[in-house]
């Protein structure tokens, strides 16, 4: 029983032991807290804070969570200031940069902005500021709405806004993606730009960074997009852009696209395909040509509308034609295809189209054309080749041509494109002027019957063959009444 109080007793002493020491350990807390907040150093340290002090001649800085620029100097000593030449502002709220926010940081050379938002550039006022010759980017942007309603984060760079620092020479770009970059020529003292990851427009104004590169003025990383903004396209337009796909090799198609795209027709490069492949049009409307041009490589489109084209060949066998999805050739003088040349360049594809509107075609290897819908057909494919067929002058005295012709229009449509102007001939004998489709071609190319049908014929050799038998008979019986000679084939019997 006395053990027991015992140890009673000892766990009460322990508990309030324990209460105690808690007490105690809540009260010192509270006073650390209280004198913190009272204390200005520690106040100043709470969103900046000094990383590197090399001496007492220069220091980096970091600031985290600022909603102002004006807030820096309250939150670095005097002592600091002087000495800080990186400084780093990080998950901030930049409403306005300028380096009159830096006065009091003469040392300042390198300024690192990181996962901030920055909404306005503005030039000094003021004739006293830092130096500041290495701005680096990292994963800012520019688009207020990116936090109310979710847009993906963009910035837009111009020569003007980085003429807010006039001494710079060193322009890091990390993890930015950027609707709209200058080129940066006018800014007179910037001799280094580099690009890592991140995105940009790849359009032919981004041509100028390919050149910076080859003088080594500019470095972009392979892991760097082209990056197209989702509010400024719709989706199947995004689907077959640059969006995604890496920066160099996109501005590299559009440089090499430039170099090989011969006078007077234009070439652009519109975007990729899911081949991978750039989608390239090139555009020759009413250039005088007598031929199919040179084209870059990797063309997909290539319009030729207007002009003196006679031969189209080349589509068929030329290596830089072999990519071509669609060949616009209407208003030209195209008279003949080639059956076999046309069979082997679409036999293996179903992505292709031709338009041969306005020419001088008055027949077309409709065989070869069945073929390739045959074949599509039993393999599956659910796109079929197309033809622009209207507007030519076609034979319909042809009734071999007239008729597979025909068949073509009505049965494989989905390949040909403005039935209705598909016409005949004003100089054709038969229909002139009528629409091919409408015909009653069987009435018009029925074959009249033959003068003999084949039972004539026999009928006519039995006849024959019966009357030599019967002059046969009274040329023997005629030899036998005035000689006695029976007909030789009698005299051979064994009977006889």
């Amino acid at each position: 029983m006395i053990r027991c109080r015992v140890m009673w007793y000892t766990a009460v002493i322990l508990w309030m032991a324990f209460v105690v020491a808690a007490l105690g350990t809540q009260a010192r807390t509270q006073f650390s807290r209280n004198e913190s907040a009272n204390n200005p150093d520690t106040k100043r340290s709470s969103l900046c804070h000094v990383i590197d002090h090399q001496g007492d001649k220069h220091a980096k800085a970091v600031c985290k969570g600022l909603s102002s620029m004006q807030e820096l100097t309250s939150h670095l000593t005097v002592e600091q200031l002087p000495l800080i030449t990186t400084l780093t502002i990080a998950s901030s709220n930049i409403s306005c940069l300028t380096l009159d926010d830096f006065v009091d940081l003469p040392s300042l050379h390198t300024l690192m902005l990181n996962h901030s938002y920055i909404s306005d550039w503005k030039t000094s006022l003021l004739t006293s500021h830092p130096n500041v010759t290495t701005l680096v980017l990292n994963h800012c942007w520019d688009n207020a709405t990116v936090q109310i309603i979710g847009m993906e984060p963009v910035l837009t760079l111009t020569s003007e806004m980085l003429s807010v620092f006039p001494s710079l020479e060193d322009l890091h770009i990390v993890d930015c993606y950027l609707v709209h970059l200058d080129r940066l020529d006018n800014v007179k003292n910037l001799h280094k730009l580099n690009i890592v990851d991140g995105g940009l427009g790849c359009e032919e104004d981004k041509l100028w960074i390919l050149d910076w590169i080859d003088l080594g003025r500019a470095t972009v990383s392979n892991t760097t997009t082209c990056y197209v903004p989702s509010f400024s396209m719709n989706l199947l337009d995004i689907k077959f852009s640059f969006n995604a796909h890496p920066f160099l090799v996109c501005m590299g198609y559009h440089k090499n696209t430039q170099r090989e795209c011969m006078p007077p027709c234009k070439c652009d490069v519109m975007g990729i395909k899911e081949n991978l492949f750039p989608i390239i049009r090139v555009h020759c409307q009413v250039a005088g040509l007598t031929e199919l041009p040179q084209i870059p490589r990797y063309t997909t489109r290539i319009n030729v509308t207007g002009n003196n084209i006679s031969d189209m060949s080349m589509l068929f066998t030329h290596e830089r034609y072999r990519h071509i999805d669609l060949i616009t050739l209407d208003h030209n003088r195209i008279s003949h295809m080639d059956g076999k040349l046309f069979y082997n360049f679409v036999k293996n594809r179903s992505d292709i189209g031709i338009s041969l509107s306005h020419n001088t075609l008055s027949t077309l290897p409709v065989r070869e054309i069945r073929q390739v819908f045959n074949e599509a057909v039993q393999e599956g494919e659910s796109y079929l080749p197309h033809l622009g067929l209207g507007n030519n002058p076609w034979n319909c005295d042809d009734c071999d041509f007239l008729s597979e012709f025909q068949a073509i229009l009505y049965y494989q449509s989905p390949m040909v494109t403005s039935l209705i102007d598909i016409r005949c001939s004003d100089q054709s004998a038969n229909n002139a002027g009528q629409q091919i489709i409408t015909l009653d071609v069987k009435s018009q190319c029925a074959h009249e019957p033959p003068l003999l049908q084949p039972i004539d014929i026999l009928n006519i050799c039995m006849g024959i063959l019966l009357l030599l038998i019967i002059l046969n008979f009274l040329h023997n019986f005629v030899q036998y009444r005035r000689h006695g000679n029976l007909p030789w084939i009698i005299t051979k019997l064994p009977c006889c």
